[in-house]
């Protein structure tokens, strides 16, 4: 058996004037998000919750030579999960699935992570950002956990370009 997520395409014949789509590797990985982190809250996702992070500092933030590459549609990265824990008073293991996207549409159905207890789970994910017009923020991604209460980090390798 077989399941295949499809998370991006590429698409040939674009215009040389424009800049969307275009890929930017970042010169090393750079954390932008880990919830193990007071900064970040020191706080573990519980089940069936989704919570939504602004990626605009760290948009505003890549730059070649000195040089802002300007506006960006998605990053892409390695997400991880990482401990994984019951819910008080279950006695069973569990396991869990993970799933990011962009602000503002319906929960996918598919997931970037599927991680069991006493285990961490890396993936390449490709991050789109959603738009957030009640906080006039247009990098917002969502992240959702299925079950249990998990951590998770977020490593950027690279940026997709908007116009």
């Amino acid at each position: 058996e077989l399941i295949v997520d499809v998370v991006a395409y590429l698409a040939a014949n674009r215009p040389v004037d424009t800049r969307a789509g275009r890929v930017v590797p970042l010169t090393a990985p750079f954390r932008v998000l880990d919830t193990r982190q007071a900064q970040f809250g020191a706080s573990s996702l519980g089940p069936g919750r989704a919570e939504d992070w602004s990626f605009s500092d760290f948009v505003a933030d890549v730059d070649i030579a000195g040089v802002p590459v300007g506006a960006q549609a998605a990053v892409i990265g390695n997400l991880t999960a990482t401990g994984l824990t019951r819910q008080p008073g279950w006695s069973t293991t569990i396991d869990t699935f993970m799933t990011a996207y962009p602000f503002g549409v319906d929960l996918p159905t598919v997931s970037n992570l599927n991680l069991v207890e006493n285990a961490s789970v890396p993936n390449l994910a490709l991050l789109k950002y959603g738009n957030d017009t009640a906080k006039g923020d247009p990098n917002v991604v969502r992240i959702y956990n299925y079950n249990g209460f998990v951590h998770y980090l977020f490593d950027a390798t690279a940026v997709v370009l908007s116009d």
